[in-house]
């Protein structure tokens, strides 16, 4: 069986001979979110996180990203972006994301 291995190190990629950028990983420091602060998840239970990295949180005492603890609250079946189901100061994080990480408009 053929494998070819990919690179995801670059930001430019070229796919079906179209191209694409890559958008960054959230980096909570870059978003202006403080190491101490608390996250909030918007499921039924609203759940508080504490960001302890520049990547990740704390939950349960341990020190965890936050895709794999949206997928357990929100009993999702895939490791989606969890940046839609959280909040920092009432205001979303996918908002904080667009507004620290514009999509580029070559």
């Amino acid at each position: 069986m053929y494998s070819k291995q990919v690179s995801y190190s670059t930001k430019t990629n070229k796919v079906a001979g179209d191209k694409f950028k890559r958008r960054p990983t959230f980096n909570f420091i870059e978003m202006n979110i403080p190491i101490g602060s608390k996250l909030r998840c918007n499921n039924k239970n609203a759940v508080e996180v504490e960001v302890c990295s520049e990547r990740k949180v704390m939950y349960k005492g341990k020190k965890v990203f936050l895709t794999p603890i949206t997928k357990e609250l929100l009993a999702q079946g895939y490791s989606g972006n969890p940046t839609p189901h959280w909040f920092y100061n009432n205001r979303l994080l996918n908002d904080i994301y667009n507004e620290t990480y514009p999509l580029d408009e070559d």
